[in-house]
């Protein structure tokens, strides 16, 4: 009977991609009808003229 306890397996997690958020265009940039301005996670950054903040808080150009 062994005195101490067997190790558990280590925990290797892989190197996950990141998830491509934040601004995409900056300020004085021409955008088209459609074109994302900023990606985000909740509304850190608030939808003005001329954008719409999509489900996912995306904001986009109109």
């Amino acid at each position: 009977m062994a005195h101490t306890k067997s190790q558990g397996k280590t925990n290797q997690k892989s190197n996950r991609p990141g998830q491509r958020l934040g601004i995409k265009k900056s300020s004085g940039q021409k955008v088209t009808v459609g074109q994302i301005i900023a990606r985000q996670v909740g509304s850190k950054y608030h939808s003005g003229l001329g954008t719409k903040l999509g489900k996912d808080f995306t904001i986009y150009a109109i």
